[in-house]
């Protein structure tokens, strides 16, 4: 039922961070898989000093909790667009083969089994992209896997995520940076943009209306082209604060990943699951 990947990546590698090492904790081993845009329990340390540790929600004094590399990012994986193919002794660059969900996870279960040999997982958390990781690992991955907390993320995309999925990639490949990639510069204006794009569509008008108003920086007077509204400060830092972590091959191999994820066939036996 579980599918290999589609194309061949020889000497496939990726990386944990754990929390505590002690074999007593491994049969309550408790995973906390990626958001796309970030190495959750690693790097990004609100997250990390709120969730994780001593006394926290993935209490570290009661279970051995390890932060999985993602497959395909630059900063969670070795096996990425960025490292060496062997054949060509050059970077995977575009050829990098397209990921699915289940690649990513089908990797982590081999790190966690023959690697940290993990015998059982209490539980798997995540949100967004890795809520979606979440849900494969519950769906192919019982009884090994015994619970999991999905955040953020549905059974599958609909029409509409996808659409806004694919002109977010459009932004990157219109980037004129994207057709010679160079990983020392890459097209970080087109990822700005997707990552604005993204930003929208996580609030509803109201939303917008309630936090931004028409409010403006700056002139109160000045209309035009250069004006500073509340809003676009907001979209302009953030698309510039996501370009500081997220390499934008990598955010088109990983997007590209969870539009095509689905668990609809799995429906009917993980609804009555107990």
């Amino acid at each position: 039922m579980l599918q290999p990947l589609r194309s061949s990546l020889p000497a496939l590698q990726s990386t944990s961070l754990c929390d505590a090492v002690s074999s007593t904790f491994r049969d309550r081993f408790a995973p906390v898989t990626h958001k796309i845009e970030i190495l959750f329990a690693s790097n990004n340390h609100r997250h990390r000093d709120t969730l994780v540790g001593d006394g926290r929600p993935l209490d570290t004094s009661k279970y051995f909790v390890v932060g999985v590399g993602l497959l395909g990012t630059v900063n969670g994986s070795t096996s990425n667009p960025a490292s060496i193919n062997p054949s060509t002794q050059l970077p995977w660059g575009k050829t990098f083969p397209s990921i699915s969900v289940r690649d990513s996870v089908n990797l982590q279960v081999k790190l966690l089994k023959e690697e940290l040999k993990v015998s059982s997982v209490k539980c798997v958390v995540g949100g967004s992209f890795g809520g979606m990781q979440t849900l494969e690992y519950m769906v192919g991955y019982s009884p090994f896997v015994r619970s999991g907390i999905p955040i953020a993320c549905g059974a599958s995309h609909s029409p509409w995520q996808i659409g806004i999925s694919e002109t977010q990639r459009q932004c990157i490949y219109l980037d004129p940076k994207w057709e010679e990639y160079d990983f020392d510069d890459p097209p970080f204006a087109g990822l700005e943009v997707a990552r604005q794009i993204g930003m929208v569509s996580y609030r509803t008008a109201e939303g917008f209306q309630n936090k931004f108003g028409r409010k403006i920086k700056g002139k109160k007077n000045e209309y035009g082209s250069d004006t500073m509204w509340d809003v676009k400060s907001y979209l302009v830092y953030q698309g510039k604060k996501f370009a500081e972590r997220m390499d934008p091959m990598s955010y088109v191999r990983n997007s590209t990943a969870s539009c095509g994820a689905v668990w609809a066939y799995f429906r009917d036996q993980f609804c009555t699951a107990s």
